[in-house]
């Protein structure tokens, strides 16, 4: 008898343990306590916290990527040009002459609208209708040459006359509050030797930036041999509180 009873209360226990089982499959489990729920939003806030920093920062450095491709792109245009122009930089719209930008097509090709136009500049649409360009050329390459034929220093009017071409900064990403016409292609050298005219002029925190006093991120810069280069704007900065020009002197 005392086996017969082991044995009834045996299949008793398993016929619980399944019930609960099939119960839990098919979602009759009981509900989650409020601290289970808590610990389970936090988890998800931590992870979603971790998540959304890291794909704003790759869509950060795949922006800066095509806007690097940009320049280069640009670059080799403005080799091709020099080359057929006896080693002369196309020159900018203050001698009343198309814009640099426009100079170039020829050599750009199919990619003249797509390589003109910064992936993070918010007139870029603006832009590509009035035929300019997101990227603004060193008013230097205007800068005439003496009475003997020779480069005034600091000129970037020639690549065949260039001094120290890999340190001189040829193109910048323009400044948000700069306006879209055509005539907006060139940087005003004179203004980059101060931070608080720079920051009217340049974008030196296109990719990253965004805080209060602007020294946050980072921007691209094609210079003169046509490398491009990533600089941050706290080196930037640095650099013109050094009292360098960043337009007018080598780095």
């Amino acid at each position: 008898m005392r086996k017969i009873a082991l044995t009834n209360i045996r299949l008793r226990f398993y016929a619980c343990s399944m019930r609960r089982a099939l119960s839990r499959c098919h979602g009759y489990g009981r509900a989650f306590s409020l601290l289970e729920l808590l610990v389970v939003m936090v988890i998800g806030g931590m992870v979603m916290g971790l998540a959304v920093p890291a794909v704003q920062g790759a869509i950060v450095r795949g922006r800066q990527s095509l806007c690097a491709s940009n320049l280069r792109q640009i670059g080799q245009g403005i080799t091709l040009y020099a080359q057929e122009q006896n080693g002369a930089l196309p020159s900018t719209t203050c001698l009343g002459s198309e814009s640099w930008i426009v100079s170039l097509q020829p050599y750009l090709g199919e990619n003249f609208d797509r390589v003109r136009i910064c992936p993070v500049d918010p007139k870029g649409k603006e832009r590509l209708g009035y035929k300019g360009t997101s990227y603004l050329i060193n008013d230097q390459v205007d800068v005439a040459y003496n009475s003997k034929g020779v480069a005034v220093p600091g000129s970037l009017s020639s690549l065949l006359r260039m001094d120290q071409g890999s340190k001189r900064i040829l193109l910048f990403i323009a400044a948000d509050n700069k306006s879209t016409g055509p005539t907006e292609d060139h940087v005003h050298s004179f203004s980059l030797g101060k931070w608080t005219s720079l920051l009217s002029e340049i974008k030196p925190d296109a990719y990253g930036g965004g805080g209060r006093d602007r020294t946050r991120g980072s921007a691209n810069y094609l210079f003169a041999d046509t490398h491009v280069q990533s600089i941050s704007a706290l080196e930037i900065k640095k650099i013109v509180d050094g009292k360098t020009n960043i337009a007018t002197q080598p780095l």
